[in-house]
């Protein structure tokens, strides 16, 4: 489906606010698979992103 080139690949907002928190956005992998129907063999590749997003966060 061309138009999962929305969200994939997968996008990630980051910014730092007036007091230095750091703060991630990004669409959750499974709204993204609910979204455009991705078949769940795939779903486990996106899922895989968020651990990478959350520890890059973290610094």
């Amino acid at each position: 489906m061309p138009a999962v080139g929305l969200d994939l690949p997968l996008k990630v907002l980051a910014w730092e606010d007036t007091e230095a928190q750091v703060w991630v956005a990004y669409n959750d992998p499974q709204y993204v698979v609910r979204r455009y129907g991705i078949e769940p063999a795939l779903a486990a590749n996106l899922a895989a992103v968020v651990p990478i997003i959350e520890a890059a966060a973290a610094g």
